[in-house]
């Protein structure tokens, strides 16, 4: 337990959140918010006691188990046959015999060939084969033809890895599916783990994408999807961490990618995080946050985000257009100063031309560059109307960017009748905070 009345005026999250948690076991409200080690230090100065008959639990210590579909150990190392294909293709087989053997019996005359393949036809002609014969080899062909389309078609639906490699345009039907299985992942929620960077890219000025090394090329990361994960750094004597999402998701495996701005007063991305250099290591943990998306979860989802606020939805929006079962409707403004200054826009406009059903955006920036084709200035209720979804039971709005941009998307979705979210993030929320 604790009495942290003294410290209401002093909390960066303002006293609202105090208030919806007093009296409350707070722990859950405490790690979703991904506070950092400093948090927990200050903490500790307000403890009084444990309740009487509660149990001290530690939550989640073990990273929870994802379900990444079933891939072979080598890429590109041809086709693999299970038993239950073995019987279906045996299944298949019989039943090309039945039309074989129907056709041989009710034609009359052999077909017309060259002469330099007539002594073939004579020899394989279905009168002089017999049952026997002609089961054999129309199952033999049959077979062959079989296993051939299956390889290419297993080649067509080989993923690679990498948040920049997408699906093709339609979703493949269930029967072509491959099979998901239960693992448990690489990050652990209360313990930082070691990982070295494998590249560093600046993709816009002062933002850079990180791509961090699993321990091995198959590791799964076991980061649900619309979590996030903590970095820490000793930076001047003292532990700082911060907390970000990554574009990459559990079927990028063996490698955690994150797409960061670095502010050069930041204590760990201006004096840590920009001067990484491939092989440093970083201390990582999570998965943490309190949304844990799921398909089902809204029928629309409507997106206003700011700057690198775009990074958890893109997770969502990533998510719900290579889910091939998943027909959810994304709508996503997202504003930037400039042009110049936007992050992932390859891949969205990807995303949006090759899933219309799934996924829209609407991008506006504070000064047009010539022939912009899409809006300026903020997010209006006029421009919310015509590109965000309407107002339903089954339409949730997330937010993600600038304090006074979220904010300011708060009050105008709930002047548009959207409820008001309270100040803990909850994943019933019809209007969601990152």
């Amino acid at each position: 337990m604790v009495n942290t009345t003294p410290y209401l005026a002093d909390h960066p999250g303002g006293v609202d959140v105090f208030l919806e948690c007093a009296g409350k076991d707070a722990t859950a409200a405490f790690e979703d918010a991904g506070h950092s080690e400093d948090a927990l230090e200050i903490m500790q100065q307000f403890k009084v006691g444990t309740a009487k008959g509660m149990e001290v639990t530690d939550m989640a210590t073990k990273s929870p188990e994802v379900l990444v579909p079933v891939q072979s150990d080598k890429r590109g190392d041809g086709f693999h046959v299970s038993h239950g294909q073995a019987l279906g293709l045996a299944a298949v087989a019989v039943s090309a015999v039945v039309v074989v053997a129907g056709v041989a019996r009710h034609r009359h005359q052999p077909p017309t060939v060259p002469e330099n393949a007539a002594r073939w036809v004579e020899v394989f002609r279905p009168d002089r084969l017999g049952f026997a014969g002609g089961f054999l080899l129309s199952s033999s062909l049959f077979a062959a033809a079989s296993f051939v389309g299956l390889a290419r078609l297993s080649k067509l639906a080989d993923m690679g890895a990498g948040f920049s490699q997408f699906p093709k345009t339609v979703k493949p039907s269930p029967q072509l599916r491959a099979p998901m299985i239960s693992v448990r992942g690489f990050l652990e929620p209360k313990k930082f783990q070691r990982l070295p960077l494998l590249e560093k890219t600046e993709v816009a000025p002062n933002v850079y994408q990180f791509v961090f090394a699993l321990p091995t090329s198959r590791t799964v990361l076991g980061l649900p999807v619309g979590q996030h994960v903590a970095l820490q750094a000793e930076i001047n004597g003292a532990q700082v961490s911060r907390s970000y999402t990554p574009v990459s998701n559990n079927m990028d495996l063996g490698r955690l990618e994150l797409v960061v701005r670095c502010y050069p007063d930041g204590l760990l991305t201006g004096h840590y995080l920009q001067h990484l250099r491939p092989g440093d290591e970083v201390q990582v943990r999570g998965p943490r946050g309190a949304m844990r998306y799921h398909q089902g979860l809204a029928r629309r989802i409507g997106m206003i985000a700011g700057g690198t606020g775009i990074t958890p939805m893109f997770q969502l929006i990533r998510a719900i257009c290579e889910d091939d079962d998943d027909t959810t409707e994304v709508s996503l403004i997202y504003g930037n100063r400039s042009e110049g200054d936007m992050l992932l826009r390859a891949e969205l406009d990807t995303f949006a031309r090759r899933y219309p059903e799934n996924f829209r955006v609407w991008y506006l920036v504070d000064v047009a560059p010539e022939g912009w084709e899409y809006g300026t200035g903020y997010c209006t209720k006029d421009v919310a109307e015509q590109h965000l979804p309407a107002l339903a039971p089954d339409t949730k709005m997330l937010l993600c960017g600038p304090p006074g941009m979220v904010n300011a998307a708060k009050k105008m979705l709930v002047g548009m009748g959207f409820q008001d979210p309270g100040a803990i993030a909850k994943m019933t929320d019809q209007i969601f905070l990152f």
